[in-house]
């Protein structure tokens, strides 16, 4: 891993428990797939550092960084980052609760698969999160 001054989300953000400043930020993440993809090719994992910079580039709160490594990140990834900076938040636990609001709680979604579809719309930009997505993601 480059060193990049990667961040990471303090203890107290990496909480399973979402109100709508989280809600908001995880949305946002999402929004960036294709971005994410536009400037690092198709492919699933991303890097953190990949990630790192189109959060940075966005504009992205980074109170919440956290969530978008578990969106985007491996498992491996994931506990390398936070592993050196003295605090290991579930990566498991934060996937379920993008998956509870935005997958129909199915942890495995693969967030870049998921913008291709026209369900995105509807799942990511206001409509409520109930939408049947689970024949694209798979089961």
């Amino acid at each position: 891993m480059k060193d990049l001054n990667l961040k990471v989300s303090a203890p107290e953000y990496c909480t399973t428990l979402l109100n709508d400043q989280k809600k908001a930020a995880l949305r946002d993440y999402l929004k960036m797939a294709p971005s994410l993809r536009g400037s690092n090719g198709k492919k699933s994992p991303y890097g953190a550092e990949e990630v790192h910079l189109e959060v940075r580039r966005h504009g992205l709160s980074l109170e919440y960084i956290t969530f978008a490594y578990a969106i985007y990140c491996t498992p491996e990834i994931f506990r390398q980052i936070h592993t050196v900076l003295g605090h290991s938040p579930s990566y498991i636990a934060l996937r379920g609760v993008v998956a509870s609001e935005f997958f129909q709680g199915d942890v495995h979604f693969d967030a870049l698969s998921f913008t291709d579809t026209a369900e995105m719309g509807a799942a990511v930009f206001g409509t409520p999160a109930d939408v049947n997505i689970t024949g694209i993601l798979g089961s």
